[in-house]
């Protein structure tokens, strides 16, 4: 009769050799039709029930659902009494569930869902370093190229390395800042060199006053010396 609930409810499963479900009939307290099987995997049949077991429901005539140690395993269980046609309480009729499936199963979830996290974690690490020397590198060519700038080098152009936006037109401003210094420096070399071009006319033109100036004063000096001096009669 246990055989045939068992397989009827829970399909014959064993677990490492034991049935995943097991139905037991008690005569007061004493096992007298089972399936739970013993540590030599016997019928546990002449085993006694617990004793909280047997004072819910032997004693109480209440039923029992939850966890309980059933032989050598625990188990999810359920105990109900069995009553006769004077509505006597004779004994107990039990079902329960083998715990160790489950727990193996929440147990293997587990450490599913911690290698998939891990696994994730890793990911996320790698990308985040290879993100980050991404941005570092286009950050360290923007800062060279400034440092090149600083001294001197108005030719210096920072590379584009990244298809971010923001990066790439802070990239393409820098660059362009760097073409308006070069345009203004060139521009300031050509004023330059006409204003110097202008300034030497300008000094030509001053020798060139400065000598004809010298000649005409030096035949005024001459000749009001010799008036001075009486050489060319008394006025």
């Amino acid at each position: 009769l246990a055989d045939e609930i068992s397989g009827a409810v829970f399909e014959k499963k064993l677990y490492q050799g034991k049935p995943v479900g097991t139905v037991t009939i008690f005569l007061d307290d004493t096992r007298v039709a089972t399936n739970v099987l013993n540590d030599h995997g016997e019928r546990a049949i002449g085993t006694i029930v617990s004793d909280s077991v047997y004072k819910k429901v032997i004693a109480k005539g209440e039923k029992w659902q939850d966890r309980a140690f059933v032989v050598t395993d625990w188990y999810l269980t359920a105990y109900e009494p069995i009553k006769n046609v004077q509505d006597k309480i004779i004994g107990i009729r039990y079902v329960g569930i083998l715990e160790k499936p489950f727990v193996e199963l929440q147990r293997n979830l587990f450490l599913a869902i911690l290698a998939i996290i891990s696994c994730i974690t890793l990911i996320a690490i790698v990308l985040s370093f290879v993100f980050s020397r991404f941005l570092t590198n286009s950050f360290l060519d923007m800062l060279h190229s400034i440092g090149r700038l600083a001294h001197g080098d108005l030719q210096s152009k920072a590379q584009v390395h990244t298809t971010i936006k923001e990066i790439g037109q802070l990239t393409e401003s820098f660059n362009r800042m760097a073409e308006k210094l070069q345009e203004r420096e060139l521009r300031l070399k050509i004023t330059n060199e006409q204003l110097a071009g202008l300034n030497k006319s300008y000094l030509d033109m001053i020798g060139f006053v400065s000598h004809e100036l010298k000649g005409i004063l030096g035949s005024i000096v001459m000749n009001v010396y010799s008036v001075k001096d009486g050489y060319l009669g008394e006025l």
